[in-house]
């Protein structure tokens, strides 16, 4: 496993976006918590997530599309 890691055969940044992920649903939920009205609040935190979680899947998905295409060569 670590050598496929060295070599670049298995990529780390899908599993940092999940961290990545996680990271940002906490900071707009602070950021929510900061907003001076409840309507402020979920549009930052519930569609701020909504549009962060499409982000984090957009770039997962490269990945996973690169893995589909080494598995059908």
């Amino acid at each position: 496993m670590v050598r496929e890691w060295l070599t670049f055969k298995r990529f780390v940044t899908p599993a940092v976006i999940q961290v990545v992920f996680w990271v940002g649903v906490v900071a707009l939920f602070i950021v929510g918590l900061v907003s001076k009205s409840g309507w402020q609040f979920f549009l930052i935190f519930f569609v701020g997530s909504f549009v962060w979680r499409l982000v984090c899947e957009l770039d997962i998905l490269f990945f996973r599309i690169y893995d589909e295409l080494k598995r059908i060569q």
